[in-house]
């Protein structure tokens, strides 16, 4: 495992227990998710990727009561979280798992879906392409994602300082389109901005760290304490934050 994942496994891992509690738009964006996926298919074998502690999961079992689903996460505090919640049946099970590098025999399921987990792809096209193979023809590869306005708000303070955020590049639809797998259709293709709402720029960045998402770009340099305070302060100026998470959905079905 790449010093990265290493990271982004020890963060996530770190932030399981407080999860819950800080990931109210995660939880939100799972539902949708989980309608949307119901609407265009009906699987009988689902493989979840990034499964966290289980929002999508939850949201996937009581729609596909009937179908087998293996709940895979990087990190192994995390499956046991989602476990813990969900109990094991003989159709459902856990795994750790890398969906970068996903250890399953090709064409197993119909479903392969992932919610909120694929921002954290080192190489996005690879891993699309690597679940994309685990899929039986006629298959749907479905995930949410992060997109180019995300925080946008901490950004644009960062700017006006003249500092870089820190903050990684997350991608277009057009741009995820890019990424999608040859073989693989458009069935679903759209973006939402939703806005969670903090009392203080610092509460934001503490929500972040409850559900470890707190890590800057792979290749950034960390703020100094004094540019991350002066950043704080240029974001609660406006008197209010409301986080923006753009949020790209995509399903593709396997030709």
């Amino acid at each position: 495992m790449s010093d990265r994942k290493q990271q982004i496994a020890r963060h996530f891992g770190a932030a399981a227990p407080t999860y819950d509690h800080a990931a109210r738009i995660q939880a939100r964006i799972a539902e949708q998710f989980a309608g949307e996926i119901a609407a265009l298919t009906q699987p009988a074998r689902i493989l979840e990727f990034g499964c966290g502690t289980g929002n999508l999961t939850l949201a996937l079992t009581s729609r596909f009561p009937n179908a087998h689903l293996i709940a895979t996460d990087l990190t192994p505090p995390m499956t046991a979280l989602c476990r813990k919640r969900l109990g094991t049946s003989p159709r459902l099970s856990y795994a750790a798992m890398d969906a970068e590098l996903p250890a399953s025999a090709p064409a197993q399921f119909d479903l392969v879906g992932g919610s909120l987990a694929a921002q954290w792809f080192a190489k996005p096209a690879h891993a699309f392409a690597a679940l994309g193979t685990l899929l039986r023809p006629g298959g749907v590869l479905a995930l949410t994602t992060l997109g180019s306005d995300t925080f946008q708000e901490w950004r644009a303070a960062a700017a006006m300082l003249g500092l870089d955020a820190a903050i990684p590049a997350y991608p277009s639809l057009a741009e995820l389109d890019w990424q999608r797998p040859r073989g693989f259709l458009v069935e679903t293709a759209h973006e939402q901005r939703l806005w969670d709402e903090h009392p203080s720029a610092l509460d934001f960045l503490q929500s972040l760290r409850r559900i470890g998402a707190d890590l800057p770009a792979d290749d950034a340099r960390p703020l100094s304490p004094g540019a991350l305070r002066r950043i704080l302060r240029q974001v609660d100026a406006k008197g209010h934050v409301n986080a923006t998470y753009h949020v790209l959905t995509v399903l593709w079905r396997k030709s």
